[in-house]
Formats: C-alpha cells, sequence, structure tokens
C-alpha cells in the first residue's frame, strides 16, 4: 500500500513539472523548485522500497504511534516558532528537531550544520534570487 501511494505522489509531481513549462520562466520556477525537490525525495523513497523487498516485518502500531505525536510536536512547535520568529528560525528548527528525533542524537554539530546551511539556502533561494518576502516573525530575529 505504501509503494502505491509513493507511486500515485511522483506520478502527481511529474505531471505537475510537465505542466509548469506552459507558463514563462519567472512564474514557473517556483513551482519547479518546489517539485524537483519532491520528485527527488519520493524517488530516493521508492527506490529504498524497492531495495528493500517484501520480506521486512510491518511496523508495529506502537511504534507508528510515536512517530506520528513526534512528528505532530515537531509541526506545532515550528508553526509557534515560525510565528515567533519567522520562516527562517522554523527552517532551522524543523531540520534539527526532524534529525534529533530520527535518532541523530550523537550528531549534532553536524545537523547544526546542515540546518544552518539549509536556512542559509533557503534565504538565498527564496529571499535573495526570487525576491519573495520571508516571514519574519513577532521577534525579529532573522
Amino acid at each position: 500500500m505504501a509503494f502505491l501511494l509513493q507511486l500515485i505522489v511522483f506520478t502527481f509531481f511529474t505531471l505537475f513539472l510537465w505542466k509548469s513549462f506552459d507558463y514563462p520562466f519567472e512564474v514557473r520556477l517556483y513551482p519547479q523548485v518546489i517539485t524537483l525537490t519532491g520528485l527527488t525525495l519520493v524517488g530516493l523513497s521508492l527506490f529504498q522500497h524497492l531495495k528493500q523487498g517484501k520480506g521486512t516485518a510491518p511496523t508495529e502500531d506502537v511504534l507508528r504511534r510515536a512517530r506520528f505525536y513526534r512528528i505532530s510536536l515537531i509541526l506545532i512547535a515550528g508553526i509557534i516558532l515560525g510565528f515567533l520568529i519567522g520562516f527562517l528560525g522554523s527552517v532551522l528548527f524543523y531540520y534539527i528537531a526532524y534529525a534529533y528525533f530520527q535518532g541523530e542524537r550523537k550528531k549534532l554539530p553536524r545537523n547544526l550544520l546542515i540546518g544552518t546551511s539549509l536556512t542559509f539556502f533557503f534565504y538565498l533561494l527564496f529571499g535573495y534570487f526570487m525576491g519573495v518576502p520571508l516571514f519574519r516573525g513577532m521577534i525579529k530575529i532573522f
């Protein structure tokens, strides 16, 4: 079932990318960046699914529930943080919290470096090159 859902999402992103070429370059740039990122992530997920094979045991309900609560907590805290300090702060928080909950607790310096790099990348891409006004939040830090 998960493989079918991934295949549907992959097809949707492919059709979305194909349809975006009908628009002028300036208009289609943002959707294409999002779509190519989505295609890459879903493609990697499909590859991992095919590489695993069918012999894997299904995830237990308790682990699923715990993962759901962790992701929900990350989303709620990220939205609140985004409202308080802005978009760039929430990007940094999302990555570091997600990496922490995925078991990367011992690699904190690496996660901080990657999170900071992602934040800088999003600032350059959206704030500088594309001129998208990024939400600054109530407390003007970023």
